[in-house]
């Protein structure tokens, strides 16, 4: 809450995609207890914060009048999540293992927080 006032939506929400990167990386690696603590603290911050820090983004950028049309899109957006399991069990039957999966991930996360990096607010009126 705080931070968010003080750096803006942008800031938070690059951070809990940079959680969302690390997290799958980290599935990726041998597999030990750092790795996983790793793991756990990167899903809880990114999972936690994105949800919450891509809502305000949003809310911020295009304001009150669309907020329920662009949160009703981002919703339909994330439950095409339930997918997930399907393909990553797919690449697990086809590779053999969950690595390629988890690098997919990354960097599909990668490339939305690096889309977020370069989009800029949109001005009123365009």
């Amino acid at each position: 809450g705080r931070l968010g006032e003080r750096v803006g939506p942008r800031a938070p929400t690059l951070l809990a995609m940079g959680s969302l990167i690390a997290a799958p990386l980290m599935l990726a690696l041998p597999t030990g207890p750092i790795t996983l603590s790793v793991f756990l603290v990167a899903i809880g911050i990114g999972l936690g914060a994105s949800n919450v820090c891509s809502a305000t983004l949003l809310l911020a950028w295009f304001g009150r009048r669309p907020n329920l049309e662009l949160f009703s899109l981002m919703c339909l957006v994330s439950t095409l999540a339930a997918a997930g399991p399907t393909v990553g069990g797919a690449v697990r039957d086809h590779t053999g293992h969950f690595d390629a999966i988890f690098l997919m991930l990354s960097g599909f996360e990668a490339v939305v927080a690096l889309g977020v990096m370069l989009t800029r607010a949109p001005r009123p009126g365009r």
